[in-house]
């Protein structure tokens, strides 16, 4: 998927053009980024004279913006039930993993794993206002922005207290894979919108603030 301008505009917002192109294209150019975790889940995308034909345009030449913005909003509304329900999978493996290190009667874990349960019931249940949402309208509103915000920032707190309750130990091995998660969880923050976007988003669709410049 990729956003093109096609003309310039008094508003930046017009004259971009929505394209499928197809990756295996001459021109196209994929260079892994390294992460943290050693995988390369991220890219740069470079294209050198890359020829799309005019088949390959969503919606209408010019008006990419609107298409762009449904993509975002479908894939925000449909993600969010998915990490609602992931969250509480985390928050409850957490307990369990207080448990077996013999942390569970330490009064600031439990009260950091409690909090953590009670932030993954209300993204669960702002799930299901997301739900509601889509089948009133069609349309998924900013309750996916709310879902993903929350998500991404409740996931790291919590892949930080499992590796707060094994101690220094959790730094130098895999510690049941929750070094791995901890160190994946860096990126929640940036990918599917970085917490900054969707704060941006939230002011302007729920609180109606004016766009940051």
């Amino acid at each position: 998927m990729l956003l093109a301008r096609e003309r310039k505009e008094a508003n930046p917002r017009d004259g971009l053009t929505y394209l499928l192109v197809d990756m295996a294209s001459p021109g196209v150019e994929v260079r892994p980024l390294v992460q943290i975790t050693g995988d390369a889940e991220f890219n740069e995308i470079f294209f050198k004279d890359v020829k799309v034909p005019k088949t390959q345009i969503l919606g209408e030449a010019g008006g990419g913006w609107a298409v762009a913005m449904t993509t975002l909003l479908h894939e925000r509304g449909t993600l969010g039930l998915a990490l609602a329900t992931r969250a509480q999978i985390t928050a409850s493996e957490l307990a369990e993993r207080a448990r077996k290190l013999g942390r569970g009667s330490d009064r600031l874990v439990r009260q950091k794993i409690a909090q953590h349960a009670i932030e993954a019931r209300a993204l669960q249940l702002n799930g299901y206002r997301a739900v509601t949402a889509v089948k009133r309208s069609g349309i998924p509103g900013p309750e996916g922005s709310i879902l993903k915000l929350m998500w991404s920032e409740l996931n790291q707190r919590m892949t930080e207290t499992a590796m707060d309750i094994a101690g220094p130990a959790s730094q130098v091995a895999d510690g049941d894979g929750w070094k791995y998660q901890f160190l994946r969880s860096r990126a929640n923050t940036i990918e599917a919108g970085s917490s900054e976007v969707l704060r941006n988003i939230l002011a302007e669709r729920v609180l109606g603030l004016p766009r940051s410049r």
